[in-house]
C-alpha cells in the first residue's frame, strides 16, 4: 500500500521508501509495569 503522502504529493512518488508495520497496531494495557512505576493506567 501507499503512504497518503503520495496522494497528495504525486512527484514524491520517486523518492524509494519502505513500509515500517502494519498500522493500526493494538494497544494493551500495561498493569505490571504501572504497578512498577506507579502509573496505573499505562
Amino acid at each position: 500500500m501507499k503512504p497518503i503522502l503520495f496522494k497528495t504529493y504525486p512527484d514524491l512518488e520517486t523518492i524509494p521508501w519502505v513500509g515500517l508495520g502494519e498500522f493500526p497496531t493494538p494497544i494493551e494495557r500495561l498493569d505490571r509495569l504501572g504497578e512498577d512505576t506507579g502509573f496505573r493506567n499505562l
